[in-house]
């Protein structure tokens, strides 16, 4: 009986208040998952090593990013294969943590074996390359790249040694040949007596580890667990339904406010968090849990078209938003889910179609990008066939000066309206005329609300139009070669580097 009568409890409790723990656990169970941290996020060995027994600081962020790797051929790599924190010549070492919900971590003997098979790996390898050989992996990697200084051959084959101070950059040039793995990677004499420190992190926060060993002082290592990027794919491993790790950050504000990363200072990385949409994703939780809180959250990779980023601030949200929302969209010049009705309403022969899987109102103002430089440049270049000059000759560099004065030309003098299909008036509207692009080639959209819409460079309407913007229903003639040439532009603008280094418009 007591135990049906706490269920009951238990389940008006949930009816009443909602289940305000939907999302417990989740950091628990993400890190539950994964292996030993270290400071760097995962790439491989190299972040961890020799470690000075001196109190200091770590920290352990999930985020999204590359670590790269050695470039040069013939590089020996003086890495430590753990990502764990050595400490050399001391014995009886113990670990505590001040906080095992967060972090805790263990003591292991390292042996070295790693560093030294590397070492004798790698010289083996080097001197059994003859002259021939070694030149042609020297020369086919220098040679391929897309730089224009090449390199010449070597006469004499440098020792391993000899053709590594070269491109040591963190250590003394050798000044003879090193003998054992331990002088190539400077060190006085074989270290003994060697420990690693594994440590596991269980929650995002800031938890203290002590070390005490054998005649040394106790020292602490201030840990911050924290996360960055929301993306399916960190270099940690997968997230599982990263939406409800967000949500449950915010929701647990005062748990977790500690470890909210600070924003950047520069354009690009001024957020507190990224968050990557995958297709369709419903967003709806993120933006409510968001709402009301002094947080930059970046969104990106949602855009088929124009801006593939946006960044949006808790502060700014004035409404929450049903299930389903997503800033997913669609930009086509061939349809649109509204084209036949929009059709019958104005004139527009061919137009750019703006098609926003959600439809209603926005937490805030949206803002979209949609670049036509880009494009309007390639199609000047087809409408003159420039490529069927030989790239850089004169009559290549004289065709694409005469497609460059003709966009000039025809960006400078070209006005654009945005139009909105209203499906309760059976009405196009005016949202914005007069819309110009920037020096990018940008023209910058603003919606208050989901729903489809048409880029128009000119229209003639059918009916009476409603106007947003102005009381006098503009009206023009479509021009022809903007909505012949105008297609899917992006911002990436990489297909045409050599147009952006030949003008800046």
């Amino acid at each position: 009986m007591k135990k049906i009568f706490v269920a009951i409890v238990a389940t008006v409790a949930v009816f009443l208040f909602g289940n305000t723990n939907v999302f417990a656990g989740y950091w628990s169970d993400y890190f539950n998952e994964k292996n030993p941290i270290s400071t760097m996020s995962s790439c491989g060995y190299g972040g961890g090593g020799p470690t000075t027994w001196e109190s200091h600081s770590n920290a352990y962020t999930i985020m999204v990013g590359g670590c790269g790797d050695f470039t040069d051929p013939f590089t020996f790599n003086k890495t430590w294969y753990t990502d764990n924190e050595l400490y050399f010549g001391v014995t009886g070492v113990t670990v505590k943590s001040s906080n095992d919900s967060i972090v805790t971590a263990e003591v292991k003997d390292y042996d070295f074996s790693k560093e030294e098979n590397a070492f004798n790996e790698y010289v083996k390898w080097y001197n059994g390359l003859s002259l021939d050989e070694f030149n042609k992996i020297y020369l086919d990697y220098y040679n391929n790249n897309d730089g224009d200084e090449k390199v010449e051959p070597f006469e004499t084959k440098p020792t391993w040694w000899e053709y590594n101070n070269q491109l040591d950059d963190y250590n003394e040039d050798y000044k003879t040949e090193p003998k054992t793995w331990w002088e190539a990677y400077h060190l006085d004499q074989k270290p003994t007596n060697a420990v690693e420190i594994y440590t596991y992190a269980h929650d995002l926060g800031k938890a203290k580890i002590t070390l005490n060993a054998t005649d040394k002082d106790p020292i602490n290592i201030d840990w911050t667990i924290s996360v960055r990027d929301f993306d399916p794919w960190p270099l940690t491993g997968d997230f599982k339904n990263k939406a409800q790790g967000f949500v449950e950050l915010l929701n647990n504000f005062d748990k977790y406010k500690d470890i909210i990363p600070e924003k950047g200072t520069n354009d690009w990385d001024n957020y507190n968090f990224s968050y990557y949409v995958e297709e369709n994703e419903d967003l709806s939780g993120v933006i409510n849990a968001l709402k009301g809180k002094d947080i930059t959250l970046y969104f990106r990779g949602y855009g088929a078209i124009g801006e593939e980023s946006y960044y949006l601030n808790g502060l700014d949200i004035k409404n929450t938003v049903d299930k389903g929302f997503t800033y997913e969209h669609k930009i086509s010049m061939e349809t649109s889910i509204n084209k036949e009705k929009i059709e019958e309403l104005v004139d527009l022969k061919d137009a750019i179609y703006i098609d926003f899987t959600y439809h209603g109102s926005l937490p805030t103002n949206y803002k979209l990008n949609v670049n036509i430089e880009d494009y309007l440049y390639s199609q000047f270049m087809n409408k003159y066939s420039c490529d069927k000059y030989d790239y850089n000759s004169a009559e290549y560099n004289a065709c694409t000066d005469k497609a460059i004065k003709e966009l000039q030309d025809y960006l400078k003098n070209t006005e654009f309206t945005l139009l909105y299909f209203n499906p309760e008036t059976n009405q196009m509207e005016v949202v914005k005329d007069k819309l110009k692009p920037d020096e990018h080639g940008n023209i910058t959209l603003e919606f208050e609300h989901f729903s489809s819409y048409v880029l128009a460079a000119g229209y003639e309407m059918k009916t009476p139009v409603n106007t947003t913007q102005t009381n006098n229903a503009q009206t023009s003639s479509i021009n022809v070669i903007f909505y012949t040439i105008l297609a899917l532009g992006s911002l990436s603008g990489g297909i045409y580097l050599g147009f952006k280094k030949k003008i800046n418009l």
